[in-house]
Parts: C-alpha cells; sequence; structure tokens
C-alpha cells in the first residue's frame, strides 16, 4: 500500500492580472484574470485580431486577510458543492460559483486553484489534495470512492454533517471546559494582584506599628518580597513555564514519555481515551463506507490518533488484522486498550456483515455518552474549585487580618 499522508507536491500560485484589450472596431475594454504568471495570462487573453494593450499583475496590500484554511472552512465549501451540484451545476461551474460567494481568502485561492486542475482534467479529490493550504484527511479518500461511483454529491453531503458533527462535538467540550479554566485563571489573578499590590503596602504598615506577624502573615510576605525582588526570574518562569512543555512536545521522543505520562493521568488521560476511541471508530466507519479493506482503514487511521499511545495500540491492530488474519474486533480485545463495548458491537458487526453501520453508530454512542460525562464532571469540579479559592482567599483575609487583631491587644 502507498505511503499515506505524503507530502504534496509543490504547486504554482494563482495570481491576478489587469487587462486591457482593443478589439478588431479599435474598442478598447479592460478586466482582471487569474493565471501563474504573466505568460499563462497572456495565452489565456490572446485571440486573433485582438491586441493585448497590457497585462499586469495586480498587487494588493490586506492585513485582514484571512489565510489559513482549517477543517472548519472545508464544512461550508461542500455543503455549498453539495447543492450546487444537486442543482444541475458541473463540478466546474460549482466550484466557480463557490470561489466568488467565499469571502475567505486563502480558500478562494485554493478554489481557484482546484478549478483550474479540474478544468485541465484532474479528478476533484486529487485536485484538493494538491491543493496549496488545503489540510489533509481521511475525507480525500470518500471524495476518491465518490468519483469512483459516480455519487460525488451524496459524498459532499455526507462529508459537510459529518466534519460539522465532529466540529461541534470538539466545540461542546472545550465549553464544557471553558468555566473551568477560567475559574483557575481569576483565582491566579486574584493571588497575583494581592502578592504584588496588597501584601507590599500592608506589611509596611504593620512593620512601622511594630505588629506581631503571625506565621501565615510570614508565609505571605516572604513570598510576596520573592516576587517583588525577582521581577526578572518571575518574568522568565512565566514565559519559559508555559512554553517549555509545548517545545518539548514537538520533539519525538519527548512527546513519547509525555504522551505515556499524559494517558495514566486520572482525568487527562480519561479525555484522550475516550476521545481517541470516538475518533478511531468513526474514522474506520467512513473508510470501510468508502470500499476499502479493514486493514487499510486501520492503517489510515493511525495517522489520526493524537497520543503516542493510542497511536502504538491503533498500530497493533493493524498488525494483528493483517498478519494474524484476526477480525477488527477480536484485535482491539487483544490489544487490551480499548472499551470492551467497542470491542463486542465490532464482532456483531463483522457477524451481521455490517461492521461500517455498526462502528458509525458506536460512534455517534460513545460521543453521546461523552458529553454527558463531560458535563458531569465539569459540574462535579465546579464546587471543588469553589471551596479552593474560598479557601486560599480566606488564608490570605486571615494572614492579613492576624497582625490587626494583634494591634488591638496592644491598645
Amino acid at each position: 500500500m502507498e505511503k499515506l499522508f505524503n507530502k504534496k507536491p509543490k504547486v504554482k500560485e494563482l495570481k491576478k492580472f489587469n487587462y486591457k484589450i482593443q478589439e478588431k472596431d479599435g474598442k478598447l475594454y479592460k478586466g482582471s484574470i487569474e493565471a501563474y504568471n504573466r505568460n499563462n495570462a497572456i495565452r489565456k487573453l490572446f485571440k486573433p485580431g485582438e491586441k493585448i494593450v497590457y497585462c499586469k499583475q495586480e498587487l494588493s496590500i490586506s492585513f485582514n486577510k484571512k489565510t489559513k484554511i482549517v477543517k472548519k472552512d472545508l464544512v461550508g465549501l461542500f455543503d455549498n458543492l453539495s447543492f450546487l451540484v444537486s442543482s444541475g451545476l458541473t463540478l466546474t461551474d460549482a466550484l466557480e460559483i463557490a470561489k466568488e460567494n467565499t469571502a475567505h481568502y486563502g480558500l478562494k485561492k485554493a478554489i481557484g486553484e482546484i478549478h483550474e486542475k479540474v478544468l485541465g482534467g484532474l479528478g476533484f479529490s486529487l485536485a484538493l489534495e494538491q491543493a496549496k493550504g488545503i489540510p489533509q484527511g481521511t475525507y480525500i479518500y470518500q471524495l476518491k470512492a465518490g468519483e469512483t461511483s459516480g455519487n460525488l454529491e451524496t459524498t459532499f453531503k455526507k462529508l459537510a454533517e459529518q466534519m460539522a458533527r465532529d466540529d461541534d462535538f470538539k466545540g461542546a467540550v472545550r465549553g464544557a471546559l471553558t468555566y473551568p479554566a477560567l475559574m483557575i485563571v481569576a483565582l491566579i489573578g486574584a493571588m497575583a494582584f494581592m502578592v504584588i499590590f496588597l501584601i507590599p503596602v500592608l506589611s509596611e504598615v504593620f512593620i512601622e506599628m511594630g505588629a506581631e506577624l503571625p506565621t501565615p502573615t510570614l508565609m505571605l510576605l516572604t513570598l510576596s518580597d520573592f516576587v517583588n525582588n525577582s521581577k526578572i526570574t518571575m518574568l522568565l518562569i512565566l514565559i519559559f513555564v508555559p512554553t517549555t512543555p509545548v517545545i518539548l512536545y514537538k520533539k519525538t521522543k519527548a512527546r513519547k514519555y509525555m504522551d505515556m505520562a499524559f494517558i495514566k493521568m486520572p482525568i487527562v488521560g480519561f479525555f484522550i481515551k475516550e476521545m481517541s476511541y470516538i475518533n478511531f471508530s468513526s474514522t474506520v466507519a467512513m473508510l470501510l463506507e468508502t470500499g476499502i479493506t479493514v486493514t487499510e482503514a486501520v492503517e489510515i487511521s493511525i495517522n489520526t490518533m493524537g497520543n503516542y499511545v493510542m497511536k502504538q495500540a491503533v498500530t497493533e491492530v493493524r498488525d494483528i488484522v493483517r498478519d494474524k488474519g484476526r477480525t477488527l474486533g477480536q484485535a482491539m480485545g487483544d490489544t487490551q486498550m480499548f472499551p470492551a463495548k467497542l470491542i463486542k458491537l465490532s464482532e456483531v458487526g463483522v457477524i451481521s456483515g455490517k461492521l461500517f453501520e455498526m462502528l458509525y453508530k458506536t460512534s455517534i454512542q460513545m460521543e453521546k455518552e461523552f458529553r454527558v460525562k463531560v458535563t458531569t464532571l465539569t459540574k462535579a469540579i465546579e464546587p471543588i474549585l469553589m471551596l479552593l479559592i474560598m479557601a486560599v482567599l480566606g488564608f490570605v483575609m486571615l494572614a492579613m487580618y492576624l497582625p490587626m487583631f494583634s494591634l488591638m491587644e496592644q491598645i
């Protein structure tokens, strides 16, 4: 099997050229055209009897151009193409309309490039795969299958629905985790404000009045002195503590050990495993529907695993299916990394001859259950965080008020 997700070949970028042409009767008309270079534009414009007065590349500077294309942008493209093609338009006409209707600068250029390649006789899936800036994924294989079967319109619709569902799922998970994250940030911000600004002022007052400082107050004063007297050190800590793990994670060797640690963490590991199971089952289901073998579907899904441990588990599943002839469910069971529910339902799918349908339904069910678990977990974490915030702020307030009580006793 050829190497999957290989590096895309470099392609030329389409540029916009403004032109003025003189017709046979001497009339002039202006316009613009997209081409790879000036010579390419002139070849497109040339007509016997007409004179090209000028053809110059348009130079435009904009600070608001959105150039990066993400998978969310493709949802709108596929949905638009599905509607246009089902309305009776040819794929090339649909691409031309989709290009004019998109406000995304990078996507507009990519659609223009795809349009040119399709006009040149290249298949849509291959043109999309080669287009500059288009994120790669398993949807390419679905598009290839749709082209082969002559049912590209339905494939566009299914892809738009699937990608929208995936994006909605990820957004729901992020949304559920946003509130706890904001609470933690608020706690850190409140502590930083008191340590940097409030405590130094109060400490000067206590020292001048000769108040006896209890242990909690001395602890806060020590922390405040360290922060205010070591601003460069604190700045370096604030820079390197968040960025160092990110830099290390990009290194293959460090990422391996970090992923192994992450998956063993109580809450983090739960999130990684559950999302990996959902991703694996939905990806394999979609690929099996295109008509490829189980081994090929599992091999492609390896590249969709973000965690090293889960990637190794899926690789082991592929090897067992390919080398030992075991079914998908049996192979997952042999790795001892997949839930019993997914294994059993996969076996049912094999027996009934509808593996891709069973995996797809399982992924939807697991996704629903995961959303409920995330909501329940965040609701359980919220009161714990509130208690933590109250405990920290209570400790600070106690540390500040104890010297005042001491002064009142002296009076």
